[in-house]
């Protein structure tokens, strides 16, 4: 079907970043399968980090023109003869039946598809082919530029999305500690969100990447990264850094990242959303995790920096 498409592309991917890194793999079969097409982007323009990698001309003037999609009945003549290619969630930027405008949704609502192979399966039903191997082509373009790898690094990170994804800062302070004990260095690391938050992080050195390119660098130099339900323990997955990601409301067989380990609290309402909507205002879900049961799985997985005792792996 695809030989149907202009000769010109537009892809869009205007969410959060976990979101957009699940669509990647699909967004690198296509620049190979459509290699002979001018391929755009007008999504947002932070994510040109990983588009312009592929081959993926950043376009401002089309991330406008786009934006006439939103509730559009018909399809806005200023696109032109432009395929749209827009990927998100669930819900299109309109329901309209507009020619040349396909919209690639990345979340199952009726079962556990991980969004990586929920959103290739959809553009696989269009009729394209879309290849496998992404997580070697990742680390070809992104995971590695000579810089070691610091393996007694410690990355934290306390935020995410949404606050019902969250676990307890007093638990990560208190894992830190424990960490910090064992001869680890530990950081914290915070997004926008969580300085918006106001969050402070006592007695920790704190870092707040100015861009997703430190972001990464931070992350890719690191031996172990801790966190949330969150883009950045997604981003450490493509990267291959070992992790551990704590998840509440959301199902953790559909959206664990690739590579890290996770761990699920328990409740009877548990998971209380696939649709990427979370109404739970007490998560206990996520509560119930003890600072225990993580430093437990920690053990397991992170090599002793110091000759310490089994006591000394008490929280």
């Amino acid at each position: 079907m695809f030989m149907r498409l202009a000769r010109e592309i537009v892809l869009v991917h205007k969410g959060a970043m976990g979101d957009f890194l699940q669509t990647w793999p699909s967004i690198l079969g296509l620049t190979r399968e459509l290699g002979d097409r001018n391929i755009l982007w007008a999504g947002r323009e932070a994510y040109t980090l990983w588009t312009s990698a592929l081959g993926i001309k950043d376009s401002p003037s089309m991330r406008l023109l786009v934006d006439r999609v939103y509730g559009a009945r018909s399809r806005p003549k200023a696109l032109g003869d432009s395929h749209i290619i827009w990927f998100g969630l669930r819900t299109p930027p309109t329901h309209s039946a507009l020619p040349g405008f396909w919209f690639v949704p990345i979340l199952d609502e009726e079962g556990d598809i991980p969004p990586r192979q929920f959103c290739r399966n959809n553009l696989r039903s269009w009729g394209l082919r879309l290849e496998q191997d992404w997580r070697q082509a990742w680390l070809n373009h992104f995971a590695s530029d000579g810089t070691p790898r610091r393996q007694e690094r410690v990355l934290i990170f306390p935020g995410g999305g949404h606050p019902a994804k969250c676990w307890p800062l007093q638990n990560y302070l208190r894992i830190a500690r424990w960490l910090q004990d064992l001869g680890y260095n530990v950081l914290f690391l915070l997004g926008p969100a969580e300085i918006e938050r106001g969050m402070r992080i006592p007695d920790f050195h704190t870092v707040m990447p100015q861009n997703l390119q430190q972001l990464q660098n931070w992350i890719r130099t690191s031996g172990f990264v801790l966190g949330n339900d969150s883009g950045p323990l997604h981003l450490a997955g493509f990267c291959q850094v070992p992790g551990l990601a704590l998840f509440g409301p959301t199902p953790a067989t559909q959206w664990g990242p690739p590579g890290i380990a996770t761990l699920s609290g328990s409740a009877p309402c548990r998971p209380c959303t696939r649709m990427g909507v979370i109404h739970c205002r007490d998560p206990v879900c996520l509560t119930s995790i003890s600072p225990e049961r993580v430093a437990e799985e920690l053990r397991h997985m992170l090599p002793p920096r110091t000759d310490k005792t089994e006591r000394d792996y008490r929280v």
